[in-house]
């Protein structure tokens, strides 16, 4: 396991004062080095190099660190060359601590830096040095060569980034809110001879690399050649880097090229003058943005004509300037500063007495205490930043023990010719983080002794909002918001099949969670009136949480379903009506300017000029929105946006609004927050939207890929409300005594004439027929076991994947060898394959889990569909997931139908004989999935995790996932057999129902069923003993071959509780059936006789 993470300030072992930012690690590995050429600052292995430029992946044991200045470059270096020396963290950050196995959120942070004053290169003033009478005041791991010019111990508020924009910021233009997506800076650049230059588009600046004698190595590019003039020699100088983000006070030179088009503020292009010279000014010149709307008029839609445009310029004097003070903003321009700080903290409401008096759990005052918090502004090592007040910071730091030693030192007016380089670079940044971990407890640590969790599966944490399962309903609508059909039962299945209004009866605040035992502990609100609107879960009109009760229950966090994964450090749009609960002291009594200026959201189609990828989801507008643009303007005050500083444990909200005049901090309950600008990126249809602004997404979100951009493995896709592939998929997958109904699409299709009304008696929530599945199974033919493969002479069933696409033409041969491979080699009782006369491109494969795995005995259903180029390309495949929205089963198989398998082309594969060629086979594939994919320990599946399966790393995390996962696996088994997929009916009720009645236990159900009520009750007595040893299906420990399971904790024994007595239940009515039939049929018998 890695000891660095991403971020991490780390120094070179043997010289302290090379340091910089781990930006690539073996297992965070997202965003590919950009570098041409780095120095060699340690040894690395020529084909640890070769591995590295052929993957972009540090191997196993490196690290890709790039240094705090261009000039010492970047370098893969060997994890055991490196020393820690600092480690950041954000708000909403999951982090773990040696030593414990409990998760935790970042709730707050607290940093101090140590800066360096920026000193040009051609200043006439040389900076002091230290004097036996300086204190030593060096933090451990940290060497400078001057420590006497550093400012120690900056608090993080004091000091704002110097740069003006960057990647990411927030902005606010008139009634519009944006995100940052990239910018374009000019830069100002002072020449020898002290003439002033603008170099537009800062393109043309190089920076000369330090006489060394270690390597410059040299990254081949994309087309796999090398490039050896990316280190050249420019007016004298041996090696020179490209310089792409100056920043104030860097010596740079300036390719001629460049020089001869620049805009000159002073003195003009001279041939003889050096090409070299200090940086005065790094400005954005033109920012893009993807812009959100925000209604200035109520309920109308926003005119789309009036959005900025995508670009567009926030200075007024950009193009035109002269001087650092004719640089000024646009007048309707906000660039969000996420470092401000109110000037009192926010009023404390009364607490109740419930709130954390037990098990060290914080309270609401801890939750809500936000008049110190520190939202974090993302500043790093390396970064050059600004006091917010120059002249409080001149006053403060005049020296360490009476000495001029850590005294601020101002930039000369003859180095900078009066623009202002009193900037300072950060050198070492120390960090301590409060967290709140699962079980409600609060600490606060210093930030290297934390770690980044990889939360593979969003786990529920004290302060996330759930839902009660139990009564919640489901509304089918459009993907326009239009509902589509009545509210049914909540059913996982159908809710992620398509777009959905959720209809809670129950919500609460979780206060702590057990992991081990799976039990959180739930403060529920007494009379919330909720309605959410499609996937994205925004609150419909009138939605309220209401007030909270003092009711605390336990239950089992498979019974409650997230919601609102709203996060600290988030921004966020505030709703418009009412006033704010709780607000500063200083605020005058007169109600604050309306949210509602700005806060109704609407879907809209973005005007050519904007980010065809960005719209606005569908809120809610308040009739009372009426305060307009101007009257913000006149107010001041920018109230309708802030940033998520704390979540309480009472479901109330603190909010710092950042933008308004002055800062400060609000409460509000959680219904006030109607959108968050999400760092997150979802993808829609046909013209591949997506939008920044969300407000708690229902889960992981991939590409929705159109007919013409398919994928190896594709989705069931929707365009405007209607199924591509004309299926519900209700039909086949919903358990009766789930209280389950016929699909809303569906019932419109009856109405058209396609349903036989005939058949509405004997339909799901009849009493008198909920329990007919399973007995229905009995009556399929099935005397001889059935084949494993088979061709069917009837249609495709409706959800069977690929159906509604054109059907493919593959090589017939090639098919027919497919075929005889399946007819002859499938693992005999493990996998069946049917495919069907008319559609031989359509394969339906049923894969029954391995013994001695958290998959075992269960049913699991993947559909291949063979493209018309095969066996040139693979098959794209659908995982049919049943795990009812509680997650993955397997990190390899998705809730939406995703299968990522190498040979399918959906995974990297390590070497070649893992990718699909034309000579591999679909067994291949199967036997791979049944291999591959349902194995013991499921957790190290997951990318990058591999390697620590053997290596004791995360056995936590993976017990606690194959638990998961063999509860689920359960409710697998149960949905298959009460709702029996198409073409797969004889082959389930030959494996799992008794052939003789007279000896039911005799049967897969029946072993199911038994070993499930050993399990529960063997974990009841481990716990009792606290043994955690790892036990079978049946909670059996004698053999360790077949171990694979912890004892089930108290949460998972809830579920499968429940699971294994509704199988119990149908089985009981199929025995009993049964028997009055065989009874039935001897009486029969002596009649005729």
């Amino acid at each position: 396991m890695s000891q660095f993470g991403l971020g991490d300030h780390v120094a070179l072992k043997r010289d302290l004062t090379v340091y910089g930012l781990v930006q690539l690690t073996h297992t965070d590995s997202n965003a590919p080095f950009g570098i041409d050429a780095w120095t060699g600052h340690v040894d690395v292995p020529p084909e640890v190099l070769e591995e590295f430029f052929a993957t972009g992946i540090p191997p196993e044991g490196y690290v890709y660190v790039e240094f705090v200045h261009d000039r010492i470059g970047c370098c893969l270096v060997n994890e055991n060359d490196l020393v820690l020396v600092s480690r950041a963290f954000g708000l909403g950050d999951i982090v773990k601590q040696e030593g414990s196995s409990l998760t935790g959120t970042v709730i707050n942070v607290s940093e101090t830096y140590i800066l360096e004053p920026v000193f040009p290169r051609n200043s006439s003033t040389r900076p002091p040095t230290c004097s036996e009478t300086c204190p030593s005041t060096m933090p451990e791991h940290f060497q400078h060569p001057n420590p006497h010019i550093l400012l120690y111990n900056i608090p993080a508020r004091e000091i704002k980034r110097a740069q003006d924009v960057l990647s990411g910021d927030s902005i606010i233009y008139g009634n519009w809110l944006g995100r940052v997506e990239d910018v374009e800076y000019d830069t100002v650049v002072m020449l020898t001879d002290s003439s002033v230059v603008v170099i537009v588009g800062s393109f043309g600046l190089n920076m000369p690399a330090p006489v060394s004698s270690k390597p410059f190595i040299t990254v081949p590019q994309l087309n796999c050649l090398w490039q050896p003039d990316v280190l050249g020699a420019i007016q004298g100088w041996p090696n020179t880097i490209p310089v792409e983000h100056p920043q104030r006070g860097d010596f740079v030179i300036v390719d001629r090229e460049y020089l001869r088009v620049g805009k000159w503020l002073s003195g003009s292009y001279n041939p003889s003058t050096p090409l070299e010279g200090i940086v005065l000014d790094c400005r954005a010149h033109d920012v893009i943005v993807e812009w959100v709307s925000t209604n200035t008029q109520g309920s109308d839609p926003p005119d789309a004509t009036r959005m900025p445009r995508q670009e567009i310029t926030i200075y007024e004097d950009i193009r035109t300037f002269r001087d650092f003070p004719d640089v000024r903003l646009k007048k309707d321009v906000i660039l969000y500063d996420t470092g401000r700080m109110p000037i009192k903290p926010v009023e404390q409401r009364a607490i109740s007495g419930e709130a954390g008096s037990a098990h060290n759990q914080a309270s609401c005052h801890d939750a809500h205490n936000s008049g110190d918090g520190y939202s974090g502004q993302e500043l790093e090592v390396g970064m050059h930043v600004k006091f917010r007040d120059p002249s409080a910071a001149a006053m403060k730091y005049q020296g360490i023990g009476g000495i001029s030693h850590g005294k601020l030192l101002r930039a000369t007016e003859h180095a900078s010719r009066s623009w202002d380089l009193n900037e300072y670079t950060i050198v070492f940044m120390q960090q301590s983080a409060t967290v709140m971990w699962q079980d409600g407890s609060v600490t606060t640590a210093d930030s290297i002794s934390l770690t980044h969790f990889p939360n593979i599966d969003d786990e529920i944490l004290p302060t996330n909002i759930v839902l009660r399962r139990e009564g919640m309903q489901q509304r089918p609508i459009q993907q326009n918001g239009k509902v589509i059909g009545p509210a049914k039962v909540f059913d996982e299945m159908t809710f992620f099949e398509g777009p959905h209004d959720l209809l809670p009866t129950g919500a609460g605040v979780v206060q702590s969670v057990d992991p081990r035992e799976k039990i959180a502990r739930v403060r529920w609100f007494k009379a919330p009136k909720l309605e959410l609107r499609g996937p994205e879960q925004t609150l419909a009109p009138g939605s309220r949480f209401g007030a909270i009760g003092d009711e605390v229950e336990d239950v089992s966090l498979i019974e409650i379903y997230p919601c609102f994964s709203r996060q600290r450090g988030d921004i966020c749009v505030l709703a418009p009506p009412g006033p704010f609960k709780i607000s500063q002291n200083e605020l005058s009594k007169s109600s604050l300017s309306d949210p509602a200026t700005v806060a109704s959201m609407f879907s809209q189609t973005p005007d050519p000029g904007a980010n065809a990828s960005l719209r606005w989801r569908p809120s809610w507008a308040s009739s009372k929105a009426s305060t307009t643009r101007e009257q913000g303007k006149r107010a001041g005050r920018f109230d309708w946006i802030g940033q998520i500083l704390s979540l309480g444990l009472d479901g109330l909200i603190t909010v710092r609004l950042g933008a308004s005049q002055p800062c400060r901090d609000v409460l509000l309950d959680a219904d006030s927050i109607i959108a968050v600008l999400a760092s997150r990126h979802y993808w829609g249809d046909d013209d591949t939207t997506f939008s920044l602004m969300d407000l708690d997404s229902w889960g992981d979100s991939d590409f929705l890929y159109t007919a013409e951009n398919r994928p190896i493995s594709e989705t069931i896709e929707y365009e405007g409300g209607e199924r591509l592939d004309n299926d519900s998929g209700d039909e086949n997958w919903v358990s009766d005594d789930d209280q389950v109904f016929e699909d809303a699409q569906e019932e419109l299709h009856d109405q058209d004439g396609g349903l036989d009304l005939s058949e509405a008696s004997e339909r799901p929530g009849n009493a008198a027929t909920s329990q007919r599945p399973l007995f229905e199974l009995e009556k399929v033919p099935g005397s001889e076991p059935p084949a494993q493969f088979l061709v069917l002479d009837q249609q495709p069933p409706s959800d069977q994947f690929g159906l509604y696409t054109s059907a493919a033409a593959p090589g017939l041969k090639r098919i027919l060898k497919e075929h005889q491979i399946l007819a002859t080699s499938l693992p005999e009782g493990e996998i069946y394959v049917r495919t069907y006369e008319s559609r031989i491109d359509l394969l339906r494969c049923l894969i029954i889990g391995p013994r001695d795995t958290p998959y075992e005995h269960a049913p699991f259903l993947v559909d291949l569909c063979l493209p018309a180029n095969f066996p040139e390309a693979p098959p794209s495949a659908h995982f049919h997931s049943w795990t009812r929205g509680l997650g993955r089963i397997n990190p390899n198989l998705y809730e939406e139908g995703k299968v990522c398998l190498s040979l399918l082309g959906t995974w990297s594969a390590k070497r070649e004989s893992e990718k699909w060629s034309n000579k591999a086979t679909l067994l291949q594939v199967l036997v791979s999935l049944q291999g591959l994919v349902f194995v013991k320990r499921p957790f190290y599946n997951e990318a990058g995790f591999e390697k620590y399966e053997y290596s004791g790393a995360y056995t936590s995390e993976s017990d606690s996932y194959s638990e998961q996962a063999f509860v689920m696996s359960r409710g697998f088994l149960k949905s298959a057999l009460l709702r029996p997929p198409g073409g797969l009916e004889d082959i389930l009720a030959w494996l799992y129902l008794p052939h003789d009645i007279s000896n039911p236990s005799n049967s897969l159900l029946g072993t199911v069923i038994e070993r499930g009520k050993l399990l529960m009750q063997r974990s009841e007595e481990a716990r009792a003993n606290h043994d955690d040893s790892l036990v079978d299906s049946a909670g059996a420990k004698d053999d360790e071959t077949k171990v694979f399971l912890k004892p089930l904790s108290r949460g998972a024994s809830v579920m499968l509780r429940r699971v294994i007595g509704e199988l119990q239940t149908q089985f009981d009515l199929f025995l009993a059936e049964s028997a009055k039939l065989t009874s039935d049929d001897d009486d029969e018998k002596i009649d005729d006789s």
